[in-house]
């Protein structure tokens, strides 16, 4: 009976520990996803862009932090390139979901589209998709 008991116990201690890790490795991939995404131009620039907006910082208060990409698609080479992300961003206040698409040409980055949806469905562009806008 003791020996059934320590088995019990041995084995709900390796499958907590195992949990745990795992648990603990989700979290690394996913902020290893975030940096990823923050790394690349486009991103940054658009995450700058709606976190120095009026608008989007009357609705969702300061500071404003970015959330894990929903959708990552970036290319990056020497002939262009083309990306497109759609990530949240929360503040003390609500919650939003961006959606950029960039596209590089001439070894410059230009936003075709950078939207802001707030947790009501309201909307607000940041950028005109007729007049691009040049990252720097």
């Amino acid at each position: 009976m003791l020996v059934l008991l320590v088995l019990a116990l041995a084995c709900a201690g390796l499958c907590g520990g195992l949990f745990f890790l795992g648990w603990q490795s989700v979290d690394k991939v996913k902020e290893a996803v975030k940096e990823g995404a923050r790394a690349a131009p486009p991103y940054r620039m658009a995450l700058e862009r709606v976190q120095a907006d009026r608008k989007v910082k009357e609705r969702l208060g300061e500071p404003i932090r970015d959330g894990i990409p929903s959708l990552f698609n970036y290319q990056d080479g020497t002939a262009g390139g083309n990306a497109e992300f759609r990530y949240s961003v929360t503040g003390p206040k609500g919650s939003a979901t961006v959606h950029v698409v960039s596209e590089k040409i001439d070894d410059r980055w230009w936003f075709r589209a950078l939207g802001v949806t707030f947790s009501d469905g309201e909307s607000i562009s940041l950028a005109d998709e007729d007049t691009p806008i040049k990252l720097e």
